[in-house]
């Protein structure tokens, strides 16, 4: 698709940003954008709002004393910007800004400049930190010794549902939780950080189960009547029982593959061989993904966790 051009300004001819008439902000109208990178951001993902580039900030030095950048001391940032689509307008936009600007940072990357206009956007934010939820599957707990492999699991999901927690307390239900959606890391005292990203399908929690949102394969089928917990929990379960299954050890009994053709009444009673209060991974994701009612705090104190 088309991308906005370098030089997208706000209606008014100045950059908008959310930090009011005077941000601390690197676009101005007479300078280029890309002024201020070391090279062309280089694109790395795609979508139907635009594309994600990668990039990093030249020295203060290079680009003046006149302006006071966020970037300058960032190793790397994100740009996002495209073009608006007749199917995709600023609401999805602007919806990513209001959870961004409600979060700050927590749990999530911190939004650093923003551009809207009638035609397009940019969008400038930090980068989440480690990697993506199946890559830090793949490369850090199935690579670890066999009886490290559940404990990393417990630490990954506990840590998964109380990021959820900070962002629900924010007021924001994320809606498309899914495995790119999510980044992941360990540090040498293997504490886990989770970063959740991509919040165009947000919206506040009482808004939750209003309109169509997420990716299917991870969405609740039909959220009418369903709360914000139980919309972002069942995509976390399924996230999870796809991610888990890739690893032998880790694997849980039933068949995901066959439930997808089920409704959701018969999903659940397919899917819960085992009472939901058992201390076992299975009954942890089945309770993720079917139980009624459900609350960040039930999840987050379910017997597996804390066995």
């Amino acid at each position: 698709m088309a991308h906005l051009s370098v030089g997208l300004e706000s209606s008014s001819g100045s950059p908008k940003s959310q930090h009011g008439s005077n941000p601390p902000s690197f676009l101005t109208p007479n300078r280029r954008t890309f002024d201020y990178f070391d090279a062309t951001p280089k694109v790395i993902a795609k979508g139907g709002l635009g594309s994600v580039r990668i990039a990093t900030p030249r020295p203060r030095a290079l680009i003046g004393n006149d302006q006071t950048s966020p970037l300058a001391d960032h190793q790397e940032f994100i740009l996002k910007e495209g073009k608006f689509q007749p199917s995709v307008g600023a609401a999805q936009v602007r919806r990513e800004i209001t959870a961004m600007e409600k979060l700050a940072g927590v749990n999530s990357p911190k939004l650093l400049n923003q551009e809207i206009t009638s035609s397009g956007y940019r969008l400038v934010m930090e980068q989440a930190s480690g990697a993506q939820l199946n890559h830090f599957f793949d490369n850090v707990i199935q690579k670890a010794p066999v009886e490290e492999q559940a404990a990393l699991l417990k630490a990954t999901s506990k840590e998964l549902l109380l990021g959820l927690q900070n962002l629900h307390n924010k007021d924001v239900c994320h809606r498309d939780i899914k495995p790119g959606n999510v980044f992941v890391s360990k540090n040498d005292d293997n504490n886990i950080q989770v970063t959740y990203i991509d919040f165009g399908d947000a919206s506040s929690l009482h808004e939750a189960d209003q309109g169509a949102s997420g990716t299917d394969k991870y969405s609740l089928p039909s959220k009418e009547d369903k709360t914000a917990a139980e919309i972002d929990l069942y995509s976390m379960g399924r996230m999870l029982a796809e991610a888990t299954g890739q690893i032998p050890e880790l694997k849980v009994d039933f068949d995901r593959q066959v439930l997808e053709d089920l409704s959701n009444e018969e999903q659940a009673e397919v899917a819960k061989p085992v009472s939901d209060q058992a201390p076992t991974q299975e009954a942890f994701i089945n309770t993720l993904c079917y139980k009624q009612g459900l609350t960040l705090s039930d999840a987050i104190n379910h017997p597996w966790l804390q066995s």
